[in-house]
């Protein structure tokens, strides 16, 4: 069955990107991204990124028109972090983050708002600046659920369709962290899906926090310009149902229940 939404998500952060193609570095794109779209939402604010973080201090790095992959060097928040952009160097990602007291209905109406005007910020921002129309390479969309409330002694495979089978030797205190991974791609291709499941102990000995991570990456098959808004916000609609309907293939009809799953 295709789900539409639940009552009862257990989302905790959902996203969608775009990647433009390798190309010469211009150390002034992302502060006219920024310009563009405090400009039409004065209440974005830019937030500092570490040095620590592999992709700012790679960027950091690079001289201006040194061709470089994409990579974000910006990020900016709204609506008091329940918003997050990352935006640098041919690449962008718009996040809506859940924090206490907030929730995540559905893409169409918690995350593509966000992803829309990001899109139109970019394509107005490449517009006035660039000195060359930049073809997008890659979108995706990705999002992680948490499970809170699983107990200890539950079998896996009564919740997700997984079996894990550990021995592990010399470990007095037992395992803390169980963390697997898959990787699934298209027949095409062109499509790569990327699936992580994680347990932790809970807050106590009754309980279990599960994580999963799902991310969809799509290159685009027909050519598009970063400056194609339109265009873009349909091919990261696709990458977003390629992400949903893993993710719903890979719980059972249990957890489905638990998540108050509406077709």
């Amino acid at each position: 069955m295709t789900i539409d939404h639940c009552t009862n998500s257990t989302i905790r952060e959902a996203w969608a990107g775009v990647l433009g193609v390798p190309g010469k570095v211009d150390p002034n794109e992302a502060t006219f991204i920024a310009r563009v779209a405090q400009r039409a939402d004065p209440t974005i604010a830019l937030r500092p990124v570490g040095r620590l973080v592999p992709q700012h201090a790679y960027a950091l790095s690079l001289d201006p028109g040194e061709v470089a992959p994409p990579l974000w060097t910006h990020q900016a928040t709204w609506n008091d972090g329940e918003g997050l952009a990352r935006f640098g160097h041919r690449m962008l990602t718009v996040h809506h983050m859940v924090r206490e007291g907030s929730g995540y209905d559905r893409y169409s109406t918690s995350l593509r708002p966000d992803v829309v005007r990001w899109l139109r910020f970019l394509h107005e921002a490449y517009d006035f600046a660039a000195t060359e129309e930049i073809p997008a390479s890659t979108v995706m969309f990705g999002y992680t659920n948490v499970f809170g409330t699983l107990p200890f002694e539950m079998d896996v495979s009564e919740y997700f369709h997984v079996n894990v089978g550990i021995e592990a030797r010399g470990a007095e205190e037992g395992l803390s962290r169980l963390a697997v991974g898959a990787r699934i791609s298209g027949n095409d291709g062109l499509t790569r899906t990327h699936l992580q499941f994680q347990v932790e102990p809970g807050e106590n000995d009754e309980f279990v926090v599960v994580t999963t991570n799902v991310v969809s990456e799509v290159d685009l098959k027909q050519p598009a310009l970063l400056t194609e808004a339109e265009r873009l916000d349909s091919e990261i609609l696709n990458a977003k149902t390629i992400a949903k309907e893993t993710f719903f293939s890979f719980v059972t009809e249990r957890t489905k229940e638990l998540m108050g799953a509406v077709e």
